[in-house]
């Protein structure tokens, strides 16, 4: 089998100030990895992928998002409801 120009391609998740995906690549003889791109810079998650020739991407992202909501008068509309 000849695996010249054969590579797998991988993300790594990195947080901490920012979250944001990396991807990379190696080669399947060895060798270092290569950083391609960024995925997701500030999102909270992202995975990709690839199509079996390797000519397309997909990318899903997700950001989390707190919301805080004041209810008033809950106790009453509750008691309403019964």
């Amino acid at each position: 089998m000849d695996t010249r120009g054969s590579y797998i391609v991988y993300g790594e998740m990195m947080h901490g100030d920012a979250w944001r995906t990396l991807v990379w690549r190696v080669a399947t003889t060895g060798g270092k990895p290569e950083y391609l791109w960024t995925a997701s810079q500030d999102k909270y998650g992202s995975w990709f992928e690839l199509s079996p020739d390797g000519r397309q991407i997909a990318i899903t992202t997700y950001t989390q998002e707190n919301e805080i909501w004041v209810m008033e008068n809950l106790k009453e509309v509750l008691e309403r409801q019964r």
